[in-house]
């Protein structure tokens, strides 16, 4: 029985040790499609951003971005061609500063 025990509780102390992974902190803010400016690459930036905990306004749109549009995945550049709804929402990177993702309803 002793034996057992000095084999588990390594164990069992080993996987109560929380991981200690880096996480990202993501914000969700909405979009203005005025703001989306693209160049021809479909990279740019996303101007008059706000949100609550941001000290800045302006967002990257990098070569990463995906983009839906009713919840069909696409190039940035081809939603702002299929929507033409005026306002989307968006997720960035707060530390990075870049849209991980913007979506749009048509």
């Amino acid at each position: 029985m002793n034996k057992h025990l000095i084999i588990a509780l390594p164990l069992l102390l080993a996987a109560s040790v929380p991981a200690h992974a880096e996480e990202t902190a993501f914000e969700a803010a909405e979009v203005h499609r005025q703001s989306i400016r693209l160049t021809a690459d479909g990279t740019g930036i996303i101007q008059n951003v706000s949100c609550e905990v941001c000290d800045f306004s302006v967002v990257k749109v990098t070569a990463s971005t995906v983009a839906y549009v009713n919840r069909v995945q696409m190039s940035p550049k081809d939603a702002l061609a299929k929507s033409r709804s005026n306002f989307g929402s968006m997720k960035f990177d707060l530390e990075t500063q870049e849209v991980i993702e913007f979506r749009f309803f048509k």
